[in-house]
Formats: C-alpha cells, structure tokens, sequence
C-alpha cells in the first residue's frame, strides 16, 4: 500500500554543481486537488583537484595537493587523512593544516629530502565526514634523477670524457647529447668528428661522450637528455662544463738571475673560474686573473722574482698532480753570473791586469746563445788589433762547467776605473729574450801617491801641515823623510777608505823656523818606488811704514826674507782694495841675503794704508801685508819778527797728525843754530849776529822707521834794529834853538820807521811830545822848565809785521 518513485541525477549533466540542492517530491491523486509533499536535502561534493602523475628530477621538493568542493552553503569535511605508504611524517614529508573556506576544503604534503623510497608508489587523500562518509582521490611520483660527472676542466691536446646515468621509473627510451644551453644547444652526434658517443642499451647502464683532440671551440656547456615514451617528459641532466687549461711556455725556460720572469696560464671557458700555481708542491699566493668574456678566456699570470730554480704547474686543481692541472709543466731554471764581489786591481804603469767574469751558462744548455760585451764605466771595451792589450777571450772553462770572459788591460791613467761584463742571452727557451745580466767585475786602481806641492811656502812661527794621499790596497802605510831622515814625530794617520782605495796620511810641523826648511817625501810601504815629495820654504815678512809731510812723496816697502827662490810678483792694493799699478816697484831677488822687496811710491795729502801680497813662483801667496802711510803737517810761527837789540823774540814749530816721536833741529840761512826743541829764543846783541832767516827741521820716528827731516813750507824772518839819540847831553840856552837826532840802525832796509819823542815828568813817567814825529827834534827852552831827559823811541814796519817802539 505505498507508491515509490526513484530519481536518479547524473553528475555529467548537472553542470559541476558543487552545493547542497533541496530536491522535492510532490505527491497527487487522481481527480483530486490535495497533493503530498516531502524535501530533501542533497550535498553535491566533489575532488576538484588532486596534483596528476609527477616527475622527480632530482633538483627540490615535491608537492602533492588536494581540494574538496563541497559548496558555499554545503558542509566541510571534519579531517583529511593521507596515504603515504611507508614514509614518515615530519621526516619526509610535512602536512599542511586542513583549509576550509569558500565552500572548499584545501590540503597538502610535501615530500622533502627525495630519496628512491619515496617514489614509484600511489599517494591518497581522502576527506572525512560524519558516519564514515569519505572522498578519495590517488596520484603518483614518478623518479627521473639523472646523474653526470661532476665540472670537468680538461686539457689541451688530450680528450675528455662525460658521463650520464639515470635512476627512472618506468626507463627511458633513448639518449641525446647537446653541446651549449637553451636555445644556443647545438646536438652533438657520434657522426661528428673526434666525437665517439656509447648507445644506450638500459637504465641501469650509464653512456659517454667521448672528444679527442679538443680545440678552443670545443670548450662550452655539454648535458644528456633522456627521451620517454609518447606523453611523458624528456629528462635533462645538469650542465657540465669543459674547460681547455693550457701553459703557455716551453717545457724547459730560462731566466736571468736577480731579474724577474713572467709565466702565463690560460683557461678556454664559459665559467668563472680560479686559476691554482704551483712551485713544486707548494701552492702559491698572489697572482690575479684576467677575464676576457668575448673570448671566453681566463689568463693568469705569475711573476718569479726569487731566481731559484723550481718546477711550475698552472691549472684548476687544488692539488699539483689534479687531474685538472695543465698538461705542461715548466721546469724553470735561472743563469747568472758567479763573479765574487767585486775585486780592485792595483798595480803600477805599464803592469798588465787580468779580470775574470763567469756565468753559470754552461755547454749542454740547449736552446741559449751567449754574447759578452766589456765596459770601463758605460763605454765599451774594444779588444787590441793582432792579439794586443786589451784582449778579451770568452768560452767554456776547461771542464764547461761555467762560460768564462778573461778581460787583460794595461795599467796606465787612461785605463783606470769601473769594469764590467754584459752577458746576453738569446734563443727560443729564454725568458724574455733577449735579455742581459750585467755584473761588476773589478775596479782598476793606479797605486801611486798624490797630495804634495812641488814646493811649500809657509810664514816663520806658523803651522804647517803637509798631505798626502796612497791609493793602494788595504795594507799600505806611509813613511815620512826630510831629506833622507825619517821622521817619526807629527804624523797622523786617517782611517784606510775602502771607497776611495786610500790612505790619508798627514805631517803637522806646530810652529815653523828657518830650520824646517828642506825637502819633504811621503812613500809607499807596499812599494819603495812609489814616491811624492815636496820642498818647503819658511819665510819672514816685514813691512816699513812711512811718516810723510802732507803733499810730499813718500815710499813704503815689504819684504820677504829667507826666500831661498826669487818671488813671481808682488801686488799692492789701496785701503778700498783696489789694485795699484803707479808707484809700484819689484827689486830684484837679493840672492845673498835670500830676501825681496817691493816698494810703492805715493804722494798723499792724508793718512792712507795699504796692503801688499806677495805670490811665490808655485802661486801661492803670503797674506795681505799691512802698511800704512801717516801724514803730518808742519807750521812755524812767526813767520816774521821785528826786535831791537837786546831784546828776545821766540820761534816756534808746530807738528800735527803724527804718531810717533819728534825731533827736531833749527837752522839760520843755511847753518845750525843751537836748539832741539820745538821753540827757538833769540836775543840780538848787535842788528848783525842774529838777523836773518830760522827754519826748523822734523824728523819723525815710528817704530823702527824714521822719516827723513821735513821743513815747513815757510821759516821766520827775524829783522833787528837799534836805536840811539845824540847828543847824550845838550847845555841849551834859554830862548835858543837846540836839537836832539835819533838814529836807527836796522838789519832791513827796507823795514820803514816811525819816531815818537817823549820827555821823563816828576813823576818819573814820560810824556809824549805831539809834535815830535820825526828822526830830529828841534826845540827852544823856555825856562829851566825846558830841562830833563828826552828819549826817542821808534817802531820799524816791513809788510804787515811792525815791531813794537824801543826806546834809545
């Protein structure tokens, strides 16, 4: 008694619902209008996305997800459980938490550290609902891992090979082989040359590609692809770089000793690479890589400065023997010269020296030319024409042991100095060529002593010190000789100079004297012939000073004195130092008192100086030599004087400027008078015996000079009269005329005379008479009054000069 119907809904045809959808049932009877009806709820849910087969190729994580579909309005599942075989959670996988939004429910796992064990199994996720309600989805992980050698660095001039393996479920088909990377990938074939490629015959057996005889161009990127069947994915392996390592230099090299060599290395390739060295076994630090991408070269460059021979390795190893090293090795070996020190020759004119350089550079070196050139400083040395000195002979030593260069010269001035020999090297194994090793063989030293004068002037009481110098070797000394005598007191040594080759020896006389004259030598105690001498002359100067009247020639003189040789000259220069040449006068050289002088003749009118310099016939000169010329002047006063008789008048004489002593001396006319003062009194008795002219005379002493006697310019005229009246008495009447007459006599004619009369008071004074004027007074008396004593008096006159009035 109950009515069933069933609907059936498709899911192909409803579209992807994804929701709940409420479905109704509606119920109706025939010829009526009352219906029954019922709803239910109907949940579309649906795995929408599950990730489809993987494949592992060995690089990363795999990651499997899965996500529900159960509708904005539907229900979430309560879990999600996953089916993960054998594997570990938090081990080799991890779990992401269940997402539920948006009406979808989300979930992952990834498979971390992939390993074999993980693949070629089904992985299942399943979403949980109340009352065991579940939905499942499977996928699998497929293994494609392939496998190839490591970055290979391979050599020039040798092959290299690659190698590739696979590890897949299920196996591949078929193997190819590219050369490059990308869209650059070119196919590398076993048809191509030098190219040998293995087949591949099953996935556990691995192939090779095989390339002989690799050039620049074969250097690039090379990786195996494995082919599957129809739908499935190829698998390519990783990129495996072939780099071509090359040395650039010869198997065997040689370098100049104490210069530096340049070795090169060079690695053809794409890659950034780092180029190892070697000496011998030890890696080495320092040298700096260039990278030329154009190109796709890398070059290295090592620079060897310690000059020791050694085996040198280049490549991309970190070891020397790797097998990425370059196939070449260079074994470096370094030519020198084997000279010691350089010597020092000594010897004498005319001796004949030998000077040896060597070299390491031996017969069974192949490879190396050798030329030796000699020099004296920077100039080349020529060898003699038909086997004369210098001659140079150069080849292999008796047991070729070295290569020898045999320099002969002969000693002379000429061939003194510096040697040395130029190696040059040439030809294909040296480094670089050509090249030269320059090395300092000797230095020819004349033995020979220098430093002496011919001949040695020196002032008595001075010092003198002669020099002189041995070039020699180490051991010389010297010895000191006057005359033949040897001398052992004042001689000093300096310390043998290894750079000059010398010996600086010294003999110091403190104060000289006439005794040290004489002949003087130094000798050599390596060799008695070597000889230097000099012979020295002690001399004494002097000078002779001049006192001079200002105006009148004077001559002052030097001297040179116990000059055993005739002076060359003598200069003289004034106080501003200006050479004189009027005046000047050289005597001739005084061979038996051995002494010279010059003299220099002046007229000054002030005090002048002057210095003389005497040169000798070797040039030497004695010092400026002082001399002075002091100037005075002489005045003599009165120059004229009127006196009566038995009076006294003084002369005077006046010397100025002088520095010395004066003496002096008087003269009347042409005769000494007596007096050696600077004053001269005279006192007439008569106007005869003391009239005339008085001239004074000088003479100045200085020191030990003496001028000659200087008279003023003008003397003292000295006139002298005398004066008397007649008659002594006169008895005169009174009122008669009577007269006086004074008379003058006087050493001057031409002196003019003026009278004056006077007449003696009670007060025994005298008063002038006015009208008495003249050589006769005439008077009358007029009274006893008129009587008394008269005197005349009178006054002589010559030029400007007037005596006073005498009386008679």
């Amino acid at each position: 008694k109950k009515a069933t119907q069933t609907l059936t809904i498709d899911k192909s045809k409803i579209n992807g619902v994804k929701d709940v959808k409420n479905i109704k049932c509606k119920i109706s009877f025939a010829g009526e209008s009352d219906t029954v009806d019922t709803t239910t709820a109907v949940h579309f849910r649906e795995i929408s996305s599950f990730t489809p087969t993987q494949y592992y190729f060995g690089d990363g994580n795999v990651i499997l997800s899965c996500v529900l579909d159960y509708g904005a309005s539907g229900t979430a599942p309560t879990t999600v459980t996953w089916t993960v075989g054998n594997l570990v959670k938090d081990t080799d996988y991890t779990e992401t938490a269940l997402d539920k939004a948006n009406g979808q429910a989300t979930s992952a796992i990834t498979l971390t550290s992939p390993n074999d064990v993980k693949f070629g199994q089904t992985y299942t996720c399943g979403f949980n609902y109340p009352n065991n309600e579940t939905y499942n989805a499977n996928t699998e992980v497929q293994i494609r891992v392939v496998s190839m050698t490591g970055n290979s660095y391979e050599h020039k001039t040798t092959s290299f090979v690659i190698s590739c393996s696979i590890i897949a479920s299920p196996a591949p088909t078929a193997v190819k082989w590219y050369k490059g990377a990308d869209s650059t990938k070119v196919e590398v074939k076993d048809s191509d040359t030098d190219v040998v490629i293995s087949p591949y015959t099953n996935v556990n057996t691995a192939v090779t590609l095989t390339k002989s005889n690799p050039v620049d161009a074969d250097t690039n990127t090379y990786h195996c692809e494995y082919l599957f069947t129809a739908g499935n994915p190829a698998s390519d392996s990783k990129l495996v770089t072939v780099a071509l390592v090359d040395m650039k230099q010869t198997a065997t090299l040689y370098g100049i000793k104490e210069q530096n060599v340049v070795l090169t290395c060079t690695v053809v390739t794409d890659a950034v690479v780092t180029i190892n060295w070697f000496k011998g076994t030890a890696k080495l630090t320092g040298p700096t890589d260039t990278f030329d991408n154009a190109n796709k070269l890398v070059t290295s460059t090592l620079t060897v400065s310690d000059s020791t021979d050694a085996v040198y390795r280049c490549g991309l190893s970190d070891t020397p023997t790797g097998d990425q090293m370059a196939p070449k090795q260079v074994d470096l070996k370094f030519i020198g010269l084997t000279t010691q020190p350089a010597a020092k020759y000594f010897d004498k004119d005319g001796d004949t020296i030998s000077m040896t350089c060597k070299s390491n550079y031996y017969s069974n070196v192949s490879g190396v030319n050798i030329a030796v050139v000699w020099y004296k400083g920077a100039t080349p040395v020529t060898a003699g024409a038909n086997n004369s000195l210098p001659k140079i002979t150069t080849g292999p030593n008796s047991d070729s042991s070295s290569y020898d260069s045999v320099l002969e010269v002969q000693m002379s001035d000429a061939n003194v100095g510096d040697y040395k020999c130029e190696y040059t090297l040439s030809g294909n194994n040296v480094i670089p060529s050509p090249n030269a090793l320059l090395s300092t063989v000797g230095k020819l030293i004349k033995e020979m002593i220098s430093g002496l004068d011919d001949t040695k002037y020196v002032l008595a009481g001075q010092p003198l010190t002669l020099e002189c110098t041995v070039f020699g070797p180490s051991n010389v000394d010297i010895t000191w000789k006057k005359g033949s005598t040897t001398i052992t007191s004042g001689i000093t040594k300096e310390t043998y100079s290894e750079n000059n080759n010398s010996l600086l020896g010294k003999l110091t006389i403190s104060s000289t004297a006439d005794s040290d004259d004489g002949s003087y030598s130094c000798e050599s105690t390596t060799d008695a012939a070597i000889v230097d001498s000099s012979s020295v002359d002690v001399y004494e100067t002097t000078v002779v000073n001049a006192e001079v009247k200002s105006g009148t020639e004077a001559v002052v003189s030097c001297e040179v004195s116990k000059l055993n040789t005739a002076l060359k000259s003598v200069a003289w220069q004034d106080g501003s130092n200006q050479g004189i040449t009027v005046g000047v006068n050289l005597v001739a050289y005084d061979t038996a008192n051995k002494k010279q002088h010059a003299t220099l003749t002046q007229t000054v009118s002030s005090d002048s100086s002057y210095n003389c310099q005497a040169t000798f016939s070797n040039d030497e000169t004695t010092a400026k030599l002082p001399v002075t010329l002091n100037v005075f002047t002489i005045t003599q006063s009165p120059p004229r004087a009127i006196i009566a008789v038995g009076d006294s008048t003084t002369v005077s004489c006046q010397v100025s400027g002088n520095t010395g002593t004066v003496a002096y001396s008087w003269r009347k006319g042409g005769t000494t008078v007596t007096g050696d003062a600077a004053t001269l009194q005279i006192t007439p008795t008569n106007i005869n015996d003391k009239a005339g002219q008085y001239t004074c005379s000088v003479t100045i002493t200085n020191g030990a000079v003496t001028s000659v006697p200087f008279a003023p310019d003008t003397g003292s005229i000295i006139d002298i009269f005398d004066v008397a009246v007649t008659p002594l008495s006169v008895s005169a009447p009174i009122g008669t005329e009577s007269s006086l007459t004074c008379t003058v006599t006087k050493s001057s004619s031409s002196a003019s005379v003026k009278y004056k009369w006077s007449k003696k008071n009670s007060q025994n004074t005298f008063d002038d008479i006015p009208s008495a004027t003249s050589a006769e007074y005439k008077f009358t008396p007029t009274g006893i009054a008129s009587s008394g004593l008269y005197i005349c008096q009178a006054e002589l006159t010559e030029g400007n000069v007037s005596s006073h009035y005498h009386q008679s």
